[in-house]
């Protein structure tokens, strides 16, 4: 039978770098976002409406759906993995503390 090793530091390290990674990337978005729609004082054409509506459906779909997704993954790894595994393994312990 294989060997499963968690190592829930590197799983807190992880949740906490992809927290940031996607604080960062609603950050550059919202930036972005500034710089599409002061364009618009200096581009005027088709080309830009199109630009413009494709990247606030981007940003839009990226808040709305991709953003949650990452969040709830964050979760996912510090509840359900980190404290979740170490939960279970001091149950574990102190099961078979019990039959000593």
């Amino acid at each position: 039978m294989g060997t499963i090793t968690v190592n829930t530091d590197e799983v807190n390290s992880i949740a906490n770098e992809l927290e940031a990674l996607n604080k960062q990337l609603k950050s550059e978005l919202t930036t972005t976002s500034e710089v599409m729609k002061n364009l618009g004082n200096y581009w005027s054409s088709t080309a830009y409406s199109e630009s413009n509506t494709a990247f606030q459906k981007f940003e839009e779909e990226y808040s709305n759906k991709y953003d949650q997704i990452i969040s709830s993954y964050v979760t996912f790894l510090r509840e359900q993995v980190s404290s979740g595994y170490v939960s279970a393994e001091k149950a574990n312990t102190d099961l078979s503390s019990a039959f000593k």
